[in-house]
């Protein structure tokens, strides 16, 4: 019966685990002050599109889309499965991120606002302009906590310091730590 009870306890992964990952945190720039002015209607379609066109890089990478908070989005590179060259895949998102960021510009400077094709259904009541991408990543400790839909949550200085690192980053471009850059440092000048 022991030797079950310890199969089935390395079965089952603990519900928390200290964690050495890479987190990816990105931000539109000037998005409040837009969408203060946006139908909220027109936000929610803005917003569906960013996210659709940031989660694809970060996934394309291996990486995990922790959560969405307004207009910025928190990925974890080393949760679930972790890569040995997971600060690499990190950094190669964060400027998949600016390319991707640059296309959605693109695909949404050829959308019409809906003040010139009145009826229209999908169509911003603004015209848009040119949205600029904040990145921050850094690698660190964290705890990972397991939710009981199957997602995670990771929690730790790591998640603050990419934040703090995104504020700082200059719209469209990628702000790294110098951890994150010690261990990408063969990879990207």
């Amino acid at each position: 019966a022991l030797r079950r009870q310890l199969a089935e306890m390395d079965a089952s992964p603990p519900d928390e685990q200290r964690r050495l990952v890479t987190v990816l945190f990105a931000d539109l720039a000037g998005f409040t002050t837009l969408s203060e002015r946006m139908d909220p209607e027109d936000v929610r379609e803005l917003q569906h599109a960013f996210f659709a066109a940031m989660t694809r890089p970060i996934e394309a990478y291996e990486g995990c889309v922790e959560k969405y908070i307004g207009d910025a989005v928190l990925a974890v590179f080393g949760v679930p499965q972790a890569h040995e060259d997971d600060p690499e895949r990190a950094v190669r998102a964060a400027l998949a991120l600016q390319e991707a960021m640059a296309a959605l510009n693109e695909r949404l400077s050829r959308v019409p606002s809906r003040a010139g094709l009145p009826g229209s259904v999908s169509l911003f009541s603004l015209p848009l302009p040119s949205l600029s991408l904040r990145v921050g990543v850094h690698t660190g400790l964290v705890i990972s906590r397991v939710e009981e839909e199957g997602g995670f949550v990771v929690t730790g200085d790591t998640v603050n310091l990419a934040a703090r690192l995104q504020g700082a980053a200059e719209p469209g471009t990628v702000l790294i730590s110098r951890d994150t850059y010690r261990l990408v440092a063969h990879a990207f000048v």
